[in-house]
């Protein structure tokens, strides 16, 4: 691993704000170093990155945004991602993936350009990449939102050739936190298709643009496990790593004179060092919540990094705790920030890399030993019949606070093993206290 991160605290988040120390030109800043990194990695020649449009390339100062273009040996692509400035609504919001062929350079947009619409005799098309949906909930984390108040702004990269990623967010670091949810984290992370080598990009509720089964690009329409739709019945919160992107691309129609946008049979798995979940909201179920920001906990010899707020979705990174992130000058490292040790309870699924289209859902023959049990323990009331079938397995958790387990030696001070995998996976789960 060849992986390095940084924390700046702010007085506050103005995301459309043009100053050196804002969010969004840090975010430039760290983007256009990681880029920089990539590109001049040997065998990176027909990957390369670059930024067409950054911050700067406002014409009247009324949009704010980028144009990322991702190279690959088949051709080029790019994501358009902006805002307009002195809104936050879900409108204000462009976000759109395309070939840079669809892609006009121009002055509109306040300089951001123009993509063009798909055509359907065309196996090459554009697509919005915002969420779809009328619920607020569909669509909250697109927009990046100022956040009043004591804030951070956190990246983490790894640019080890073939399996690069960069992770950028900035969220509110007060704790307790008061008032309501809104306004809302946001995030943005580029990361490297293990198998294919190309690129995707996603925000926060993963929507974006990535690699399908076509050898093209399309939009990111849903992910497994679908944790996105599971409620935490008290302090606790599902936490999965590698969850999987399903995507659409570009087929013929049964005329075969027309293409259109379909589901794609190959999902994309994100790196192993990003961890998901959804968040329980509710003051009276999950009370420990106003104090759940930048929180951390070891799980197996990796530390877990919790990106702001105990929000839904919640987002984490992992790093070994015998190689930390290196620090970057003019950012406070991971190793130097004040963390919050997290104690409220976490059921953690650990997903092993699977091959190519291959799923996981809770009815996967691969994860029944665990699953449902995972499922009980966040259930107050079925709490004492899932521990009472890992006791019939032999297996004794201590459901919170010290002690111990039996059956597998002294408890550890952090990450608890529960309960084992299934041995033809190499996975595993946990529960942290």
């Amino acid at each position: 691993m060849n992986t390095s991160a940084g924390i700046k605290l702010l007085p506050s988040l103005d995301w459309l704000s043009n100053a050196v120390e804002a969010p969004f030109p840090l975010f430039i800043e760290r983007l256009v170093a990681f880029i920089a990194a990539v590109n001049a990695t040997a065998g990176n020649e027909g990957y390369q990155l670059a930024l067409p449009r950054t911050h700067l390339s406002s014409l009247a100062n009324q949009k704010r945004g980028l144009v990322l273009q991702l190279g690959t040996p088949s051709g080029q692509w790019i994501v358009q991602f902006f805002q307009t400035v002195g809104q936050t609504s879900y409108s204000s919001v462009t976000f759109q993936g395309a070939p840079l062929s669809l892609w006009t350079a121009n002055s509109t947009n306040d300089g951001y350009g123009t993509v063009a619409s798909s055509v359907s005799t065309s196996a090459e098309g554009s697509a919005n990449l915002k969420v779809s949906g009328t619920s607020a909930a569909a669509y909250v984390f697109e927009p990046m939102e100022p956040q009043p108040g004591p804030s951070a702004v956190v990246f983490a990269q790894d640019t080890t050739p073939g399996a690069e990623w960069f992770v950028f967010s900035g969220d509110s670091a007060a704790a307790p936190i008061t008032g309501v949810i809104n306004p809302n984290p946001w995030s943005f992370l580029l990361a490297r298709d293990p198998v294919s080598l190309k690129w995707m990009v996603c925000l926060r509720r993963l929507t974006g643009w990535a690699p399908n089964a076509a050898g093209s690009y399309g939009p990111v329409i849903a992910f497994r496990p679908n944790v996105q739709g599971y409620e935490p019945a008290h302090r606790r919160q599902l936490l999965v790593n590698r969850p999987q992107l399903l995507l659409q691309s570009r087929r013929l129609s049964a005329s075969g004179t027309t293409y259109s946008w379909l589901n794609d049979p190959q999902p994309y798995r994100m790196p192993a060092a990003i961890w998901f979940g959804p968040c329980n909201s509710n003051p009276v179920t999950y009370p420990g919540r106003a104090n759940d920001v930048h929180g951390t906990f070891v799980l197996d010899g990796k530390r877990l990094h919790q990106l702001g707020r105990a929000v839904d979705p919640d987002w984490w990174i992992s790093f070994p705790v015998a190689t930390p992130p290196a620090a970057v000058a003019g950012w406070t490292s991971f190793a130097d920030f004040s963390w919050r040790p997290r104690t409220s309870r976490l059921t953690l699924q650990e997903i092993p890399q699977v091959v190519s289209g291959s799923e996981l859902t809770p009815a996967d023959p691969r994860s029944r030993p665990y699953a449902p049990v995972a499922l009980l323990l966040v259930n107050d009331l079925l709490e004492p019949m899932a521990e009472a079938g890992l006791a019939y397995r032999d297996v004794v958790i201590d459901p919170g606070g010290g002690g111990g387990a039996t059956g597998g030696g002294q408890r550890p001070t952090e990450g608890v093993l529960w309960p084992p995998p299934p041995p033809e996976w190499g996975g595993s789960s946990r529960q942290q206290d």
